[in-house]
């Protein structure tokens, strides 16, 4: 009775043992399976809470709608649709500002318009010129033609003051120049005559002063001073040329006054004269009144005082 009770006993320790570990095992399975369940589920609502989110950004990027890949472009600059509508007002004021250049088939009041916002003025007299002194009549006489052109043409009007102004500046600079070039060839004329006449120089250019004063008549002609003074030739003034001081002064000599021989004015010259074709109407040559030595030496005597009979001094041997 004994063993069979043992035995028993055991059996049912086994089977109770048996039966526990079977339980423990299904519990073990069902938590796996219930914590695999868990985290699939988690990690399908996060990948749903992301396309979730990701939906949602794409649909307030203002941008999104925009399928012209250069607008797109210009569109990555702008933030919000607020500085868009900035830009565009902008852009609108600036357009509304400006100046448009009349075409062809303009109106008279646009090109009217355009002129007066560039400054064109309404009348050629509303021109200014800036020449840096006070016009000549002859200088008013240029700008009133000057400015019905720049009128006609549409040209601002301190367009034309800077435009005369910068005329006039090189006007002055070429007349500095040429007075430059001037003033360097009467020295250099004046040198070589120096050298060339030696001591005699300053009664030479005394001489020519004298033809000069004398046939000009200057007194009563004040333009031949003028003449020989703005005349350029090779760049110097006529006046200071050597070939026409050389000339005046072989004048001067032959017109000649105090020591110099033929000492005649104008008044005297005028005199002589008439007295020599007084003598030669009386007297015409190859009469017997012609040779007579008294008449010769009279007709010498003229001659001489108006005409004089040598060189300038300095030339051929003659002396002051």
């Amino acid at each position: 009775m004994s063993d069979g009770t043992t035995t028993a006993t055991t059996t049912d320790t086994t089977a109770a043992t048996t039966t526990a570990t079977d339980t423990a095992s299904t519990t073990a399975t069902a938590a796996a399976t219930t914590t695999d369940a868990t985290t699939t589920a988690t990690t399908t609502a996060a990948a749903a809470t992301d396309t979730t989110a990701t939906t949602a950004a794409a649909s307030t990027d203002w941008r999104s709608t925009i399928t012209d890949p250069e607008h797109v472009e210009f569109a990555k600059r702008l933030t919000s649709p607020a500085d868009a509508v900035k830009v565009a007002l902008d852009l609108r004021k600036a357009n509304s500002a400006m100046i448009r250049v009349p075409g062809k088939d303009a109106t008279a009041e646009d090109r009217a318009k355009f002129n007066k916002a560039i400054g064109v003025p309404e009348k050629a007299e509303d021109y200014k010129f800036d020449l840096g002194r006070e016009p000549t009549e002859a200088d008013k006489a240029i700008q009133a033609k000057i400015a019905a052109v720049a009128l006609e043409h549409g040209v601002p009007a301190n367009a034309m003051a800077g435009i005369s102004k910068a005329v006039a500046e090189m006007a002055q600079a070429a007349k500095d120049e040429e007075n430059r070039v001037a003033v360097a060839a009467r020295e250099a004329n004046e040198a070589a005559l120096r050298k060339e006449w030696g001591a005699d120089y300053e009664a030479n250019k005394t001489l020519a002063s004298r033809a000069v004063q004398a046939f000009g008549e200057v007194k009563s002609h004040p333009e031949v001073i003028e003449l020989f003074e703005k005349t350029i030739v090779n760049g110097q003034k006529l006046g200071d040329h050597p070939v026409m001081l050389r000339m005046l002064g072989n004048i001067g000599r032959r017109m000649g006054e105090g020591e110099f021989i033929g000492a005649v004015g104008a008044d005297q010259r005028s005199s002589l004269q008439s007295e020599l074709n007084e003598i030669m109407t009386k007297n015409p040559p190859g009469s017997v009144g012609y040779r007579d030595a008294a008449v010769q030496k009279r007709i010498g005597e003229i001659n001489e005082a108006l005409h004089g009979n040598g060189g300038i001094v300095g030339v051929a041997g003659r002396s002051a």
